[in-house]
């Protein structure tokens, strides 16, 4: 429940226990957290996260791919008012997906302010209500890239309660490629994780720390970090863009139909 106290007594209660070893999921880690387990009585490695410097070994996804590979199929569809919104600030995936966006756009040749960026939580309540704000706007996005699936479940919402239609006006993206994602209707377009393969990877891994005789050879063998490769999968909840306006196509230059 990102509870960072509760956190703190689990990995003293794991260690009290005697435990062979910890892997530790988690989307942040505080500096508190990072002291405890880079001095752990135990081998630790990490998913979805990482120290400072590789310092314990762990596994991520590209997480600043995967935002680059959302935003870039909304442009392809022709998209050029883009949303992004973030997960939480204390999140290490918040600040690499939003490089991502930024790095769709910049190989677009579009400026940085054609991009409108609004903090979410990494819940639904929190997507929904960035959502809100942004499609009360006369000149509301066209396409939105979210920081996660639950994130983008909360624009769905908001978009229907406006009685928008997706993805006729309003397109979204999501990321994790969750169950949920496939259910929702229209089944929602997401960037999707290797998950299974990272679980794997860091149970090998530690499997091979705790199988390692000696502290020395323990502390040798703990560095090390792998991004793993992600795949965007388009599904129901993306297409191009409605058609401008008359009044904006009139100030582009083109004349409205008669």
């Amino acid at each position: 429940d990102e509870d960072a106290e509760r956190e703190a007594a689990y990995l003293e209660l794991l260690a009290e226990r005697r435990v062979d070893g910890l892997i530790v999921a988690s989307a942040a880690l505080t500096e508190r957290h990072g002291r405890w387990l880079s001095a752990a009585p135990v081998p630790v490695v990490l998913v979805n996260c990482e120290l400072p410097g590789g310092a314990l070994p762990a596994i991520l996804s590209d997480n600043r791919d995967g935002a680059r590979l959302a935003a870039g199929h909304l442009l392809e569809l022709g998209h050029r008012r883009l949303a992004h919104i973030t997960g939480p600030a204390g999140s290490g995936a918040t600040g690499e997906r939003l490089a991502g966006v930024r790095d769709a756009l910049a190989a677009a040749g579009l400026p940085p302010h054609a991009l409108v960026v609004l903090e979410g939580d990494g819940h639904v309540t929190g997507g929904e209500r960035a959502a809100s704000r942004l499609l009360d706007r006369r000149s509301r996005p066209t396409g939105f890239v979210c920081y996660n699936d639950l994130t983008a479940v909360g624009v769905l919402r908001a978009a229907r309660t406006r009685g928008l239609r997706i993805p006729a006006e309003v397109s979204v993206v999501g990321c994790d490629d969750i169950d949920l994602a496939s259910y929702v209707d229209p089944p929602r377009t997401t960037v999707a994780q290797q998950v299974s393969r990272m679980g794997r990877w860091a149970v090998e891994r530690l499997a091979d720390l705790i199988a390692v005789p000696t502290p020395g050879s323990l502390r040798a063998a703990r560095a090390g970090v792998v991004h793993l490769p992600v795949k965007l999968r388009v599904r129901g909840s993306t297409a191009p863009p409605p058609p401008a306006p008359a009044r904006h196509r009139a100030s582009a230059g083109v004349a409205p139909c008669t």
